[in-house]
């Protein structure tokens, strides 16, 4: 069950990201959304050790958070994928179904920079529609995502 998954789940063959090392893609993709991110990425470089791989393009970054990129991960398509990167290391969002994440305004604000600008030219029509992440509408995560870039700006 798990190979048909990696190789058929929702049509995605998820071996041509892991390919391409889009770590991002893939815990959005098969968790839908980044709980539990620290320890996958701990695992990543676990099993990079024991299974001596030494041609992966991003090996030596493998446990490093900021070795992955939304600006690089097919994520950056996604306007809830971006939403999520950016609400999930939001330092301020304190949630319970938000674990194993080390907070981090950088990628806080990278994912809601993303998600603006995916939303750029949307219809008010697009924008009244449900939302994610307890969010009424797209548009209740848009002004979340303004306010929070707002924020971080000012601190600097």
């Amino acid at each position: 069950s798990a190979g048909w998954f990696w190789k058929e789940y929702k049509g995605v063959n998820l071996s041509d990201y892991a390919q391409r090392n889009d770590f991002i893609y893939l815990t959005q993709r098969i968790n839908g959304a980044f709980s539990g991110w620290d320890d996958r990425l701990r695992l990543l470089g676990l099993a990079a050790d024991a299974l001596l791989v030494d041609h992966c393009p991003n090996l030596v970054a493998c446990p490093n958070v900021a070795a992955f990129s939304l600006q690089l991960s097919e994520s950056r398509h996604s306007r809830v994928a971006a939403f999520a990167f950016g609400y999930w290391f939001d330092p301020n969002v304190k949630s319970k179904s938000i674990i194993g994440v080390t907070k981090s305004k950088d990628l806080a604000l990278e994912g809601y920079r993303m998600f603006i600008d995916l939303l750029a030219g949307v219809s008010e029509r697009e924008k009244k529609k449900d939302g994610n992440f307890g969010f009424d509408t797209i548009q209740a995560m848009l002004d979340h995502a303004l306010n929070r870039v707002k924020h971080f700006e000012k601190e600097v």
